[in-house]
């Protein structure tokens, strides 16, 4: 699918490194007390509350289907909320077909996302960049991803709905797996998600 080939064994890689990080990550957090003055201006922390105590970030988890996007056709997607508006995302997709592909074999995608989150209140602009690691029987390939859009998010939790460009980075063209020729080509991309935060 895209130049940088790499063995399956690689890709899988790449993800276990992944689901790793948003373990710890999310290990880390649950040290952490999360609380801010009612003054601060991040769209993740809640009200303050009647007893005088700060308001505290929930709805750090969040659970959805991207339609497109990062995965490339679909995929299913776990995202963390790390630290203020900082959101990291760690997915699963599949797909068969000749999309960005002249070889029609079936592929597995682990799009690994980092976002930034900036607005006030359950509308979002987000703005992030990552790779996603593909693989299929005949190797495995990484490509960059960026990110662009819309996102509706209540600090509290509940439906989750995003709309964004997610432009597709393919390395070092290899007309055999990748339809272009070109050391570096930007594919414009389009996904939709819903899903739940908690």
């Amino acid at each position: 699918m895209l130049a940088c080939s790499l063995s399956p064994r690689r890709v899988a890689r790449v993800a276990v490194v992944g689901a790793t990080l948003l373990v710890a990550v999310q290990a880390r957090s649950q040290e952490s007390d999360w609380t801010l003055p009612n003054s601060s201006p991040d769209p993740w922390v809640t009200p303050q509350g009647s007893a005088g105590k700060p308001g505290k970030r929930t709805a750090l988890n969040t659970l959805y289907f991207e339609l497109l996007g990062s995965g490339v056709l679909g995929s299913f997607n776990y995202e963390r909320i790390v630290a203020d508006a900082v959101a990291l995302r760690l997915g699963f997709g599949t797909y068969s077909g000749d999309v960005l592909s002249n070889t029609g074999n079936s592929w597995i995608t682990f799009p690994l996302t980092a976002s930034y989150l900036a607005g006030q209140g359950p509308h979002l602009l987000e703005l992030g960049a990552g790779a996603v690691g593909m693989w299929t029987s005949g190797g495995g390939n990484i490509l960059g991803n960026a990110l662009v859009g819309y996102r509706y998010q209540r600090s509290t939790g509940g439906v989750v709905f995003r709309v964004t460009a997610t432009p597709l980075i393919l390395f070092t063209g290899n007309p055999k797996i990748v339809r272009c020729s070109n050391d570096l080509t930007v594919v414009a991309w389009l996904g939709a998600s819903v899903g739940g935060a908690f």
